[in-house]
């Protein structure tokens, strides 16, 4: 009877340690970056869900990401292709071909400094707003040391209402392990005038990204009142990394 006893508070004792050990993992600081190889690539399987004229739509894709240089000051020069999907528009499914690619220059903290897409590339936004949604559809870091529920903002151009900036809030939400990997855990919000009657979209999204070789996991948010060829919409949207 002493003999399980002892057991069990050993066991007890060893499950703390490890509860421990795991919240001092989250309270550690880290240096957020993303730290893309130059001539790596990676595909994401990528399903949007939104509704046209009273009708659902879902949209899966497949996004290829190519890391097509990173440059001296640590700019990563990317080259991003719809590889194309299916299109389910209330039950009837069609082919989606795919897309030009878009070169984007982004800064290792996220921030696009440089952006070249044919304007078929998403034909239902004007030119200006798929320009903001890349901006804002890739987590915004911040050169301070963070640790679990530290906070930053970065102030942004807005392509769409020029006058006016955007805010992006951050928050590191420690890590968490999928596939037995260890990723970071970040949410991004914001909100950004689309036309200058006062109109605005907003996101929320929750991106998880890989430290060791700054792949998205998995990215999963939604995006309210994004002006469209058939009026404001909200789209639900997920990301998840396809295994080699």
């Amino acid at each position: 009877m002493i003999q399980m006893k002892r057991s069990a508070i050993g066991a007890v004792c060893a499950v703390a340690i490890i509860a421990v050990q795991a919240a001092s993992a989250q309270d550690k600081s880290v240096n957020l970056a993303y730290n893309l190889k130059a001539k790596d690539s990676y595909r994401s399987k990528v399903t949007v869900n939104t509704s046209v004229m009273g009708q659902d739509v879902v949209v899966n894709a497949t996004a290829k990401t190519e890391i097509k240089e990173v440059k001296p000051n640590g700019d990563i020069v990317l080259v991003l292709t719809n590889e194309g999907g299916k299109l389910n528009l209330g039950g009837q499914e069609q082919d989606q071909p795919a897309q030009p690619p878009i070169t984007a220059t982004r800064t290792k903290y996220g921030k696009l400094v440089d952006y070249k897409a044919d304007d078929v590339a998403m034909g239902i936004l004007a030119p200006e707003v798929q320009k903001l949604m890349a901006m804002l559809g890739e987590q915004l870091m911040t050169d301070k040391e963070v640790k679990k529920g530290d906070t930053w903002t970065n102030e942004i151009e807005n392509p769409a209402v020029k006058e006016k900036k955007v805010t992006v809030k951050g928050t590191y939400l420690g890590t968490e392990t999928i596939d037995g990997v260890e990723v970071w855990k970040m949410k991004q919000e914001a909100d950004a005038a689309v036309d200058k009657d006062g109109a605005k979209l907003s996101i929320d999204f929750t991106n998880w990204i890989n430290p060791a070789n700054g792949q998205v996991v998995k990215s999963e948010g939604t995006v309210k009142d994004l002006p469209t060829q058939f009026g404001p919409m909200t789209w639900t949207m997920k990301q998840e990394l396809i295994k080699k």
